[in-house]
């Protein structure tokens, strides 16, 4: 008996080690389930992401393409506007050039009749001296020598006022 009862002991602790291994192996399932499931979970939120990231991508590009088409746009505009400010200033410019040379001649010839008439006047003074000097001599007289001395006077004024005058037109010239 003692050996049935062994036996018995040894089946029924077979039972009990393959309920544990059963129970043990049903576990070990369902935590595989459980992860499998997760995995799942992960699975389906990272399509859910890629997804996402591609009508984000989508939206982007299109934002992109709007922003570049009115920049395009604006440049355009802007260049346009340049050019017709470049065009207008050019044309300013070039008048305003013209005028100056204009006037620059002008000026110029104008100089030049004033230096002319200065040396006309110039020459005529030199004339008058001489002439001075020959009435000096002819007139001998106190009387005449005191409105000699009076013109000779003036005539000095006048040939100061030439220089002056000369001294300021070649000033202007230059």
């Amino acid at each position: 008996m003692k050996a049935k009862r062994k036996t018995k002991k040894r089946a029924k602790a077979k039972k009990t080690s393959s309920k544990l291994i059963l129970k043990k192996e049903d576990q070990f399932g369902v935590i595989l389930e459980d992860i499998n499931s997760k995995f799942d979970y992960l699975a389906e939120g990272y399509d859910i992401l890629k997804k996402g990231q591609s009508d984000l991508n989508t939206k982007i590009d299109g934002v992109n393409k709007n922003l570049n088409a009115k920049i395009d746009g604006v440049n355009k505009s802007l260049n346009a506007k340049i050019d017709g400010v470049s065009e207008s200033l050019n044309t300013k410019i070039d008048r305003n050039h013209k005028e100056f040379t204009e006037f620059r001649v002008e000026a110029n010839s104008k100089f030049d009749t004033i230096l002319k008439q200065l040396f006309n006047i110039d020459d005529e003074l030199q004339f008058m001296k001489s002439e001075i000097m020959e009435l000096r001599m002819e007139f001998k007289k106190k009387a005449d020598l005191d409105r000699l001395e009076a013109l000779e006077k003036r005539v000095t004024r006048l040939e100061a006022n030439n220089v002056k005058l000369r001294a300021l037109a070649t000033q202007s010239k230059s």
